[in-house]
């Protein structure tokens, strides 16, 4: 048995019951329980950045945009960078489709 659930029914946690309804004479089955987990979060992050050519002792801002596709909030904890570069930490937390 095969059975189709709606994405909207799935955007919480939590628990649902599923019940199978037979036809007449039929009847209904007793109702399981489905544990609905929330997916990890889907991060969306360029593959590389281009700087731009500066004069030197000049300073140039490239904005790096981290985007969560996911359907729950991303909890940052570290940002790391190598190279000659500054780190700006804004946030902590990203919220979903955001």
């Amino acid at each position: 048995m095969r059975a189709a659930i709606p994405a909207a029914d799935l955007t919480a946690a939590g628990t649902a019951s599923i019940t199978v309804q037979n036809p007449a004479p039929g009847g209904v089955s007793e109702a399981l329980p489905l544990t609905i987990t929330m997916p990890l979060p889907v991060l969306g992050l360029p593959s590389q950045v281009a700087f731009p050519a500066i004069w030197i002792f000049n300073s140039s801002i490239q904005r790096l945009t981290l985007t969560n596709n996911g359907p729950g909030a991303v909890h940052v904890s570290n940002l790391a960078i190598t190279g000659d570069y500054t780190l700006k930490n804004s946030y902590t937390k990203i919220p979903a489709h955001c």
